[in-house]
């Protein structure tokens, strides 16, 4: 009965993956069909003319570099804000901590169409106008909480008698921040980097 119910399982995961992964392997196949038009399934002839088509493009090219820019710059935010709120908050005793957790986890739960919404009228009221800086803030806004989420989910896996030992060896905290501590969040800040990538 136990080899059945593992088999079962198994059975229900490939299932579960093949069923979630299937629209994007067709539509990867479907950028390789040689028709000029979205057409039945399967494609009857291989090409490359999409690809190349987009290389061609000098928009398009702009707009991936655009995005690539933005990725990096709010990766590189996030991660550094993100690491030491999280790092903060983990090593802080206060009244509200709990509220402040919720306060920066919030655009977790909140609709990224009302969070927004909310930064363009508020940005646009502080007079940022320029496309890269709002769109720069709203992603760092967004991606935020998961480098937080991510660092925090590793730090409470962490004993306190490492810091406590290097500590009592003359350590300053700023040294046991970067030799232990830091080393020991990396998991959770590589997670971190590529959710918010």
């Amino acid at each position: 009965m136990d080899h059945f119910s593992g088999a079962i399982t198994l059975l229900t995961v490939v299932v579960s993956i093949a069923f979630l992964l299937a629209p994007i392997g067709i539509s990867v196949m479907m950028s390789f069909d040689a028709r000029t038009f979205l057409g039945a399934f399967p494609p009857q002839a291989f090409s490359w003319h999409w690809y190349q088509r987009f290389v061609d493009e000098p928009l398009y090219m702009h707009g991936l570099l655009n995005s690539l820019l933005l990725a990096s710059l709010s990766t590189l935010i996030s991660v550094g804000l993100g690491g030491a709120a999280a790092i903060g908050l983990d090593k802080a005793k206060f009244r509200g901590k709990q509220l402040l957790i919720a306060i920066f986890l919030s655009p977790l739960v909140i609709p990224a169409v009302v969070i927004g919404f909310g930064l363009l009228i508020t940005l646009a009221s502080m007079g940022i106008v320029t496309g890269m800086s709002k769109l720069l803030i709203a992603h760092c806004v967004i991606t935020l909480p998961y480098v937080i989420r991510s660092v925090s989910a590793t730090l409470a896996n962490l004993s306190f008698s490492i810091e406590e030992a290097a500590m009592s060896l003359g350590a300053s905290p700023w040294t046991v921040i970067r030799t232990v501590i830091l080393p020991q969040c990396r998991p959770g800040l590589i997670v971190g980097s590529v959710l918010a990538f």
